[in-house]
C-alpha cells in the first residue's frame, strides 16, 4: 500500500511548531532584554510558548492518531487482498473511468491469454480489444469487431449474468455489478463442467425422448385425465395419424367402457403410489372405432415440474387372437385326441403320464385311467429287447413309423405300428407314442399278398406247365425208348444207365421248378434275417426265364452272383422281385401289342454293393416304354393300377413298397429312355463280400452243381444204423426203403402217423423219416409226440407242401427238424442220415 502525503506535511508543521514554541520560551527567559515592561513582556512571551507547546502537543496528538488510522488502513487493504486472492472465482475492479484497478490470481488464471495486460489503468476496451485479436474467445456466428461492441455494451449495463465461450472449449460465467462511485465490479466463474453436465443431461434428455418416440409400446402422459403428451407409437396404435391428435384428449374417451371402472380405480392408486402399479388388461378404442387389447401399466412421474401419470400400452390383440385359436385348436386336438381310435399315450420314457380313451380300450383296461402311473414295461412283451424299449420310449426318433410287438393288461401279444414324437406335458419334455392295432390289417395283408401271389400264379400257370411237361416227356420218352429196345433184345446196361441218368437229370430239373415255386405256398414271411441277396435273384429267374421267353422277353443278370448279403426276409424279396419282373414282362408285352413282326423284349436286373451308403442295390429295368407322367408319383398307392379292368388288382406295387420299407429298405421307380427303372435298396451287412463273374447274363444251376458234388462223395459207412421211414404212398417208402437198405441201412417203414409211432416205440430208430401231409395222424403230429419222447431224435421231414414246412418250429430245448422238399434225391437223403448219424 502507499503512504499518504497529509501525514507527512503534518510532520513537517508538528516539527516546524515545536521549533518556534521552544525559540520564544528560551527568548523569553533567557534572552529578553530588560525593560520597563519586561515583566508584561515576559508574561506575554511565555504564554505565547505555552500556546505554541499546546498546539504542538495537538498535533501531536492528531499526528499520532492520523499514523494510527493510516496503518489499520494498510492492514486492512493487506486483508482485503487476501481474501480476494482466496476467492475460488475470479474477482476484478474497475473504476469510475473504466480503468482496471485489480484483481485475483484466479482472474488472471481465466484470461491467460491478457494477464500481462492487467495492470492499473488499463481501459476495458483495450482489454476486451486484447481477448478478439489473441484469439481467447469462440465468437460463435459474430465477427470480432461486432463482438467486441457486445462486450462493451454489456460491461456498461450490466444485466445480471452471461456466459462465455473461450476458444480452449472452456465456458465462463460473468456477473458485474455497478459501485455507487461509478465503478464497477465483476466475478468470473469456470462453468465449464456444468455446461458438459448440462449438455450430457441434454443429449441424455435427446436420446431418452428418441428413444420414447421409437419405442414400440404405446407411451403418454397425463394429468386430470387429460393427455399432455404422447409418442408416435400412440397415435399409431390407436389409428391417428399424429400425436397431436391424441394430445389433449380425455383418457376416457379412448378407455373402452367396459374398463372404465378398472381404469378408474387404478388412476387413483398411482396417483397416491410412488412405484408403478402392475400390469393389467385392458381394452381401448382406436380412432376409426374397432377394439384393441392392451396390456396397460400406470407410473406416477414428473412432467413439466409437477406430477403427473405415465401409461404404457402394449398392444396384444394380435396374442389374444393367437391364445385364442390356440385355445380352439387345443379343444379341436383334444376332441381328435380322445375320438382318434388309435391309442394315444404321453410318456417320459419310464411310465405313461396321459391316455386316450382309445388306448384303454386297445389294451383291455376298464378306461384310460387304468394305464396312467403304468410303467412301459408293463405293455412290452416279457421277452422284449432293449431295441424294442427303445423304439417305443424314445422320440429323437420321432416321426418314423416302426412295427414292434405289445401286451395288453390280460397279457396277450399284439402287433402294432408305433410312431413317436417330442411334446411337452405339464411344462416337462415327454414322448407322445401314437399306437395302432395292426393284428386284423396283418391278416388281411398277409391274404391279399396270397392272393396276389396266386393271381401271379395263375397267370404264369400256361408257361410252367409248359416247363414241367419237357422234362416229363423226356424221361416218358427215355423210358418207353428203354422198354423198347428191351423187348427187342437190344438193351444193355449202358443203355439202362443212360436212360436211368436221364430221368434222374430230369427229375432233378422238375425239383428245381418246384423249388422256385415255394413263394407261392408261403405264407409266413419269416424272420429278419442276414441272407444272400444274389442268390434270391438267382432263384426268381431260374422261375421265370423260361416262361419269359415264351413272350420274347429276356432277362438278364448283371453284377454281383453271390456273397451279396443283406438284412430283410429272402421270402418276401423273392415275392416283390415276382411282382416287379412280372409287371415289367407285362409292360413290354402291352407296348408291343399290334407288333407283328415280334419284338424284343429285355429286362434287367443288377446287383450291386454301395459299402460308402451301407446298401445293398437291386435295379430292374426293362425296354416297356416307362410309366406315365400322371401315373409315376401313384404307382405304390393300394389300388392304382394303370392295367385293364380285371387285368390288375393295384395291390402288387402297394404291398411290395410296405413289404421292402418294413425290411428297413425302400422301393423307388424312374423313368429311362427306353422304359421303367425300379430301384431296391436293403441295408448292407457287414460280412456282405459281393462276387461277380463277369458274365452279364448268366444263372448257374445249383442243383446240378450240388449232384456233382453228391455223386463225388464218399460211399455209406453206416452199417447196422436203424431208419424210420413214414410215408403214405407205398411206392415212395419201398423205393427209399430199398436204396436205404443198399447203402447199408437197416430200414422200417410205416404207412401213417399212427403206424409211424408205434414203429418207433418198437423198434427205437436212430433217425426218422416222415412225410407231413398224411391222413389221420399228420406228419407234424407225428414230430410232435416223437420230441415228447426224445427231444433229440434226429427227424427229416419230406414234403411237396412247401406252405406248410414254414410251420415246422424246432421246440425250445429240442434238436431241429431237417426238412427236405419234393422230389428228393436219393442220394441227397442218404447223405443227410449218413450227417444226423455222426456221433
Amino acid at each position: 500500500m502507499r503512504s499518504k502525503p497529509g501525514l507527512s506535511a503534518a510532520w513537517v508543521g508538528l516539527v516546524a511548531t515545536f521549533g518556534l514554541s521552544l525559540t520564544l520560551f528560551l527568548g523569553a527567559v533567557f534572552f529578553h532584554p530588560t525593560s520597563e515592561h519586561d515583566g508584561f513582556e515576559k508574561a506575554l512571551l511565555i504564554a505565547a510558548s505555552a500556546l505554541a507547546l499546546g498546539a504542538f502537543g495537538a498535533l501531536l496528538m492528531v499526528t499520532l492518531r492520523a499514523r494510527e488510522s493510516e496503518r489499520r488502513t494498510v492492514v486492512a487493504e493487506h486483508h482485503l487482498q487476501t481474501a480476494i486472492d482466496s476467492i475460488s472465482e475470479g474477482f476484478v475492479i474497475f473504476d469510475k473511468d473504466e480503468a482496471f484497478v485489480m484483481c485475483n490470481d484466479q482472474y488472471r488464471a481465466l484470461y491467460p491469454q491478457i494477464a500481462d495486460k492487467l495492470v492499473p489503468g488499463t481501459h476495458f476496451s483495450d482489454l476486451a480489444h486484447a481477448m478478439t485479436t489473441s484469439g481467447g474467445t469462440a465468437q460463435i456466428d459474430q465477427d470480432a469487431q461486432s463482438w467486441h461492441e457486445d462486450r462493451v455494451r454489456e460491461f456498461r449495463n450490466p444485466q445480471g449474468t452471461s456466459e462465455m465461450q473461450m476458444a480452449d472449449g472452456r465456458w465462463i460465467l460473468l456477473r458485474d455489478r455497478k459501485l455507487p462511485d461509478g465503478g464497477s465490479v465483476g466475478i468470473r466463474t469456470d462453468i465449464t463442467e456444468i455446461k458438459k453436465r448440462e449438455q450430457a443431461l441434454i443429449d441424455s434428455e435427446r436420446h431418452h425422448r428418441d428413444l420414447i418416440e421409437r419405442a414400440p409400446v404405446a407411451i403418454y402422459v397425463h394429468r386430470d385425465n387429460i393427455i399432455l403428451y404422447a409418442n408416435s407409437t400412440a397415435a399409431e396404435m390407436l389409428g391417428y395419424q399424429h400425436v397431436d391428435q391424441v394430445i389433449g384428449k380425455d383418457i376416457f374417451d379412448l378407455i373402452h367402457p367396459d374398463h372404465h371402472r378398472l381404469a378408474e380405480i387404478r388412476l387413483e392408486k398411482a396417483s397416491t403410489s410412488d412405484s408403478p402399479l402392475p400390469q393389467a388388461d385392458m381394452k381401448f378404442i382406436c380412432a376409426d372405432g374397432s377394439v384393441i387389447y392392451t396390456e396397460a401399466q400406470v407410473s406416477p412421474v414428473m412432467f413439466d415440474n409437477q406430477p403427473a401419470l405415465e401409461s404404457i400400452l402394449r398392444n396384444i390383440t394380435g396374442r389374444r387372437r393367437m391364445e385364442r385359436a390356440l385355445m380352439e385348436s387345443e379343444q379341436r386336438y383334444r376332441t381328435l385326441f380322445e375320438l382318434a381310435p388309435d391309442a394315444m399315450l404321453v410318456h417320459d420314457g419310464r411310465k405313461i403320464l396321459f391316455a386316450n380313451a382309445a388306448a384303454g380300450k386297445i389294451f383291455g383296461a376298464k378306461d384310460e385311467r387304468g394305464l396312467l402311473h403304468l410303467a412301459l414295461d408293463d405293455i412290452l412283451p416279457r421277452d422284449a429287447s432293449i431295441e424294442d424299449h427303445d423304439r417305443l420310449a424314445h422320440w429323437h426318433q420321432g416321426g418314423q413309423i416302426t412295427s414292434c410287438r405289445l401286451r395288453r393288461l390280460d397279457q396277450n401279444i399284439f402287433d402294432a405300428e408305433v410312431v413317436t414324437a417330442p411334446t411337452n406335458y405339464q411344462g416337462e419334455a415327454v414322448c407322445h407314442t401314437v399306437i395302432r392295432d395292426v393284428t386284423q390289417r396283418k391278416l388281411v395283408d398277409a391274404t391279399m399278398a396270397q392272393n396276389a401271389k396266386l393271381a401271379s400264379l395263375g397267370g404264369m400257370a400256361a408257361g410252367l406247365a409248359h416247363e414241367l411237361s419237357q422234362p416229363l416227356n423226356i424221361m416218358r420218352f427215355a423210358a418207353e425208348g428203354g422198354m423198347l429196345k428191351m423187348d427187342r433184345g437190344k438193351a444193355d446196361d449202358a443203355l439202362h444207365l443212360r436212360n436211368y441218368k436221364l430221368i434222374q437229370d430230369q427229375a432233378e430239373r422238375m425239383g428245381s421248378i418246384m423249388d422256385s415255386m415255394r413263394i407261392f405256398s408261403r405264407k409266413d414271411p419269416g424272420p429278419i434275417v442276414e441272407f444272400d441277396v444274389s442268390l434270391c435273384i438267382r432263384d426268381i429267374v431260374h422261375l421265370l426265364r423260361n416262361p419269359f421267353r415264351v413272350d420274347n422277353v429276356h432277362i438278364n443278370v448283371t453284377g454281383a452272383v453271390s456273397g451279396l448279403k443283406a438284412m430283410g426276409s429272402p421270402i418276401q424279396l423273392e415275392q416283390v422281385l415276382l411282382n416287379l419282373l412280372k409287371n415289367a414282362r407285362d409292360s413290354i408285352v402291352d407296348a408291343n401289342k399290334g407288333n407283328v413282326t415280334g419284338w424284343n423284349g429285355q429286362i434287367t436286373i443288377d446287383c450291386q454293393a454301395h459299402p460308402e451308403r451301407h446298401d445293398a442295390v437291386i435295379r430292374i429295368s426293362d425296354n416297356g416304354g416307362g410309366i406315365g407322367a400322371d401315373d409315376i408319383g401313384h404307382i405304390f398307392d393300394p389300388f392304382f393300377t394303370t392295367k385293364e379292368i380285371g387285368q390288375g388288382t393295384g395291390l402288387g406295387l402297394s404291398l411290395s413298397h410296405e413289404i421292402i420299407v418294413g425290411m428297413s429298405g425302400t422301393l423307388s421307380a424312374v423313368n429311362t429312355a427306353d422304359g421303367a427303372c425300379f430301384t431296391i435298396a436293403l441295408p448292407l451287412c457287414e460280412t456282405s463280400h459281393a462276387e461277380s463273374d463277369g458274365a452279364g447274363d448268366s444263372v448257374h444251376d445249383l442243383h446240378a452243381e450240388q449232384a456233382a458234388s453228391l455223386e463225388a462223395s464218399v460211399a455209406p459207412i453206416f452199417k447196422n444204423r436203424h431208419v424210420l421211414v413214414v410215408e403214405d404212398e407205398a411206392e415212395a417208402a419201398r423205393a427209399m426203403a430199398d436204396y436205404l437198405t443198399e447203402e447199408g441201412f437197416t430200414v422200417t417203414t410205416a404207412n401213417d402217423g399212427k403206424t409211424g409211432l408205434a414203429a418207433y416205440r418198437t423198434h427205437n430208430p436212430d433217425v426218422v423219416i416222415t412225410d407231413i401231409r398224411m391222413p389221420g395222424f399228420s406228419g407234424t403230429e407225428l414230430i410232435q409226440e416223437l420230441r415228447r419222447i426224445d427231444a433229440n431224435l434226429p427227424i427229416i421231414a419230406v414234403t411237396g407242401h412247401l406252405g406248410e414246412t414254414e410251420t415246422i418250429a424246432s421246440t425250445p430245448g429240442s434238436a431241429p427238424v431237417d426238412v427236405m422238399k419234393k422230389p428228393v434225391s436219393l442220394m441227397e437223403l442218404s447223405q443227410k442220415i449218413g450227417d444226423l448219424c455222426i456221433p
